[in-house]
């Protein structure tokens, strides 16, 4: 069976890599891919090059979407205080 939320799939993973893209740039995100490839842990990599586990910066973009979702949208200068509230 289809899932009901199966129409947000794509724009909200659009979304999310945007706003992964806005907080630690391009040749992270390419890097993230790199060092997976290179057999580095999940969270070794995502420590490396996003400055925390994938489980802290998966959360952070549930709740971004979330913000978004609920018409309660995030600035991106919000997203990124978060970010480095984190990331501390």
């Amino acid at each position: 069976t289809e899932s009901p939320n199966w129409k947000d799939i794509y724009p909200m993973g659009a979304m999310a890599a945007e706003a992964l893209v806005a907080l630690i740039g391009m040749d992270a995100v390419y890097n993230l891919s790199a060092d997976l490839s290179k057999g580095l842990s999940l969270d070794d990599t995502f420590k490396k090059n996003v400055g925390m586990t994938d489980a802290v910066i998966n959360k952070l973009l549930s709740d971004y979407l979330l913000s978004i979702k609920s018409n309660t949208p995030w600035s991106i200068d919000e997203l990124r205080s978060k970010y480095q509230q984190l990331k501390a």
